[in-house]
């Protein structure tokens, strides 16, 4: 390419090197204007720093459109590179994207700290874009250029020379592009060597070295680190890349020449983006936006590459829609930790700490509330209106020091809301305003070792409308319909055979005076619950330990399983008036006792002989029966197991020593009921399956 510069690299004053300089830039623009001619179109290259600087360029330009950027325009704005290279002395942003080992801020070329770059600096910077120019309009070279895959035809270390000598100053021996030249770039004994890696110097054309040199007028702090944007509509992203450079100008002619978005986290980015959809009306639909955040200086460059998706962007454009935007920008205005900013809340889909009450911030108007809700965190807006409803139902029964103590406490922690919404939550399901899909949307199923648990969100819901006294509308829709969960199934499953069997045995009325009313009183507890399915397990599959230990956790000693039992209340409530029962199937499970394996081995070997020798009959009259009577217990279980027996050489007995061991759980607990629960379990479960072994479903 500068063959012909080599051949006149040391010219023997300073008048006939600049003369000399003036002759090779004459006669290589006079060689490339024939090609400006034929292909003057910039296209942009999918490189973020090139296509940002060509953003910047067509900005300053006054386009439209980002794609009718010629070469004409980028000589227009340009000039002679003296204003450019003013700028860019001045912002700060420049210093943050290509450090102080650049022409601009040489102290060896006369830059001096208070006065800034000397003439020698800028001649200098202003002569290496304008040969970047030059050199960029040909494609004659043989190697891709890394950042935008086109030939190149720029000799970077030739061309820093020929400048360097031109301005009577000693030439580098070896000059390779480094990050003082384009972002990122690894270069030989650097360490960033992000492009491409250490074995050589990248190549790289003279349109991205020369494009990459207007990013400081085009980049957004965020999150204390310049960023640069892509995204999938070319017009969404130069439009932010246009107010970026209208707003940096505006800056820069008042004097004020820091980096857009300092000191304010994600904060400048949500301001820009509501206002562009502000201002410019539209639904993004399909858009996403891609956040480059990097640092070049130091010796730890990085770069992360942040999604900001479409449902987000959806957001902000409805929150600028509904004039939502002032109450965004005080929002965001009290941020403290970029972790729970509002834009990764929303970029995440989380639940974002903003929009609740704390201290002195009353937190946010349900308009706002209710479509962050709804378009972030995915509640429907029946949902929401359930929890209001429950909110209201609290409100109505407290006095006024009561709420304001509740208002006060952290319901993610505190139990106390969730104690106050359950009563109102089974009268609102006895009135059919709502059925248990409704709840399980406000209190989403999660699985937990402790068994039947839910998500906090719906407390959440349920505490910002008791606090809050806005009253406006938050709108109706349906229910959003979500598969049901194989621990959802299991739970309607249980619930049914209860209903159905005490039904049967009791009446409509009895069953709901005596069993849903006992509810009221707080009666049904585990024992409640064991009793019932140690009674099914006789004539319906499915009710083994393995549902059990699924339903109320893996611990071993009892407690009350009171979430379990809430739903399973919600079900029955609902059943008993009016709605429909969406008959389940029995859960395919195998079929464990949940003993120490000597003691469910001893256990079956009972159930064999006495089946064997009396008959299942007997046996369902004999033990089963007075089992369920508490007739009885644990004595009686020790003598069974451990206690020989004549009537067959090949029973299972247990010592003494395995007895005492089993009845222990793994932390050396002595859990003996909960032994003869399980106990009791097995044995109705080896009855029903003796006795109708077709109906025992997907057990095994």
């Amino acid at each position: 390419m500068y063959g012909e510069e080599q051949e006149r690299r040391n010219p023997r004053t300073a008048d006939e090197m600049v003369a000399t300089l003036r002759s090779v830039r004459r006669e290589r623009r006079a060689r490339t204007e024939q090609v400006v001619e034929k292909s003057d179109q910039i296209d942009l290259t999918g490189n973020p720093f090139v296509d940002s600087g060509l953003a910047v360029i067509a900005a300053l330009a006054k386009l439209d459109d980002v794609r009718d950027l010629t070469w004409s325009h980028i000589r227009q704005v340009h000039g002679d590179g003296t204003w450019l290279a003013s700028q860019n002395a001045k912002l700060n942003s420049y210093s943050q994207i290509f450090g102080t080992n650049n022409p601009l801020f040489q102290k060896g070329y006369g830059y001096s700290k208070g006065k800034g770059p000397g003439p020698v600096n800028l001649q200098i910077y202003r002569n290496t874009l304008a040969y970047f120019i030059d050199g960029a309009v040909s494609r004659s070279g043989r190697q891709p250029c890394e950042a935008c895959g086109s030939t190149s035809s720029v000799d970077f270390g030739s061309v820093c020379s020929t400048v360097i000598e031109a301005a009577g100053k000693a030439a580098p021996a070896d000059k390779s592009v480094g990050r003082d030249w384009f972002p990122l770039v690894g270069s030989l004994g650097s360490d960033a060597q992000a492009l491409p890696g250490a074995s050589r110097a990248v190549t790289l054309c003279g349109i991205c070295l020369f494009a990459v040199h207007y990013l400081p007028m085009g980049v957004l702090l965020f999150d204390g680190l310049p960023t640069v944007f892509q995204s999938n509509a070319t017009d969404f992203w130069y439009a932010i890349i246009r107010d970026i450079v209208d707003e940096t100008q505006s800056r820069a002619h008042a004097g004020e020449f820091a980096a857009l978005g300092a000191k304010e986290g994600t904060r400048a980015l949500v301001r820009r983006l509501l206002y562009l959809f502000e201002t410019n009306p539209r639904e993004p639909k399909g858009v996403s936006l891609f956040a480059w955040r990097f640092s070049n200086s130091g010796a730890s460059p990085q770069c992360e590459v942040l999604e900001i998706p479409n449902p987000a962007l959806e957001f902000l454009a409805k929150c600028a829609q509904k004039e939502l935007k002032p109450d965004i920008e005080r929002c965001i205005s009290a941020e403290t930790d970029s972790r729970w900013s509002l834009l990764r809340c929303v970029t995440s889909r989380q639940d974002y700490p903003g929009l609740y009450a704390r201290k002195k911030w009353p937190g946010v108007s349900s308009r706002l509330y209710a479509l962050y809700q709804h378009d972030v965190c995915g509640f429907s807006r029946k949902c929401l209106g359930f929890a209001r409803r429950i909110a209201d139902g609290i409100k109505a029964r407290l006095r006024p020091a009561e709420l304001a103590r509740v208002a006060r406490a952290d319901p993610r922690t505190d139990a106390s809301l969730l104690r106050l919404a359950r009563p109102i939550i089974v009268k609102i399901i006895e009135a059919g305003d709502a059925g248990y899909e409704d709840y399980l949307e406000l209190f989403p199923l999660r699985v937990d070792r402790d068994g039947v648990q839910t998500e906090s969100r719906g407390r959440m819901l349920i505490w910002f409308f008791v606090h809050t006294s806005d009253e406006a509308d938050i709108g109706e829709c349906a229910i959003m319909q979500r598969p049901a969960c194989p621990l959802q199934r299991l739970i309607e499953y249980v619930a049914q055979e209860i209903y159905l069997s005490e039904v049967d045995r009791r009446g409509a009325e009895r069953f709901q005076r005596e069993v849903l009313a006992s509810f009221e009183r707080g009666a049904p507890g585990a024992k409640w619950l064991q009793t019932k399915f140690t009674t099914l397990a006789e004539h319906r599959p499915g009710f083994c330990f393995t549902t059990w230990e699924l339903l109320n956790g893996a611990q071993t000693r009892l407690r009350r399983p009171s979430e379990l039992l809430f739903q399973v209340r919600l079900l029955l409530t609902g059943w008993a008036h009016g709605a429909s029962i969406k008959v389940r199937e029995p859960p395919e499970c195998a079929m464990s006792s949940g003993l120490p394996i000597s003691s469910e081995c001893a256990l079956t070997s009972y159930f064999e002989e006495y089946v064997a020798t009396r008959g299942s009959s007997r046996f369902s009259f004999d033990v089963l029966r007075r089992l369920r009577r508490k007739e009885l217990g644990i004595p009686w279980l020790r003598r069974q197991l451990c206690a020989p027996r004549s009537a067959s050489k090949a029973a299972v007995r247990m010592t003494i020593d395995e007895w005492d061991e089993s009845i222990r759980d793994e932390e050396g607990f002595l859990v003996p009921h909960e032994r003869l629960f399980q106990a009791h379990l097995w044995l109705a479960n080896l009855y029903r399956n003796h006795t109708a072994p077709a109906s025992f479903g997907g057990l095994s």
